[in-house]
């Protein structure tokens, strides 16, 4: 089998790149960048990614499957930038899934986001079939990219997989950690003393392994899949993990919830407030009964201390 990986030096595409390699898995590497790597299992191309291309050969490299971590892991603009940001987008990806069964790519497979469903999730954990409602900019460009593929999947001989996953996460790289860590060690003092709220995550290692698992699977229909550690985390949870990880004292102290979430909504920022105070749960149940997946680590274990 031959995988191609589109967005190869991204942050899910490395690590999901190097995996599969690990695992003996040939793979093809799409990228805007010229790498000249020379390691077993990989080959590189340098491709165009515009909407506006229509030399679409690069896939003709005999690939099983197409997995596509390619595009922003965030969108904040204006609604004429949004819509234009959409349609560019649904270009590309319709363009993508008519090439992939011209080159005879059986399966492709699209990084969506739990955020086609909204920000919060109150206390019920959301699932395949919970209503779509993005609140988001990035959930609304999700949920139309979504659309496309599907309608496109009906009448095309490629299977379509989606994945919906939460805030993917590694304990060294990922941004959202890394804005934290800096706030840590400026000695910040941060208003989530009060907040007990849960939200559900996922270690790119267990995506790796999820992955891998739906490849061999060889799914015969287009379906979706959400995909989440089994350990969700609390905003100050997250942060104590963070300090007690790096060697660093979080300081916290106590706004009241509405406070904060005037402040946010005056400045036209009340999605950070989703993100810091509300519940945000995932239900993967059917990823592990279907495929037989069961995550490997999670939050805590992996920012253990060596010496603790």
């Amino acid at each position: 089998m031959k995988i191609g990986i589109l967005g190869a030096t991204g942050f899910i595409g490395s690590h999901l790149l190097k995996y599969l390699a690990s695992q003996g898995v040939d793979c093809v590497a799409f990228s805007r960048k010229s790498i000249n790597d020379d390691v077993e299992h990989v080959s590189w191309i340098n491709i165009d990614q515009s909407s506006n291309q229509d030399d679409f050969g690069w896939l003709d490299q005999g690939i099983d499957v197409l997995i596509d971590c390619a595009g922003a892991a965030e969108v904040r603009c204006s609604e004429k930038s949004l819509i234009s940001l959409i349609e560019r987008d649904i270009a590309f990806k319709s363009k993508i899934l008519k090439n992939c069964e011209l080159f005879g790519v059986g399966h492709y497979i699209y990084f969506s986001s739990i955020k086609v469903y909204g920000e919060s999730s109150s206390e019920s954990y959301f699932d395949e079939s919970s209503p779509l409602n993005p609140t988001s900019a990035y959930g609304r460009m999700k949920l139309e990219i979504e659309r496309e593929i599907f309608s496109k999947a009906k009448f095309s001989k490629t299977i379509a997989s989606i994945l919906r996953i939460p805030l993917v996460y590694d304990k060294d790289k990922s941004k959202s950690f890394l804005t934290l860590l800096n706030f840590l060690r400026k000695g910040v003092w941060l208003p989530f003393s009060g907040v007990k709220n849960s939200r559900s995550v996922l270690a790119v290692s267990n995506l790796c392994t999820f992955i891998e698992k739906l490849i061999n699977h060889s799914p015969t229909q287009s379906a979706v899949w959400c995909v989440t550690d089994q350990l969700p985390v609390s905003t100050r949870g997250l942060i104590e993990l963070l300090a007690n990880y790096h060697g660093l004292k979080a300081k916290f102290f106590y706004m009241p919830n509405f406070i904060m979430w005037t402040l946010l909504n005056i400045i036209g920022r009340k999605v950070f407030y989703d993100k810091l105070y509300n519940n945000l749960l995932v239900n993967d149940f059917k990823s592990a009964t279907k495929l037989d997946w069961k995550p490997t680590t999670n939050i805590e274990i992996e920012l253990i201390r060596a010496d603790d």
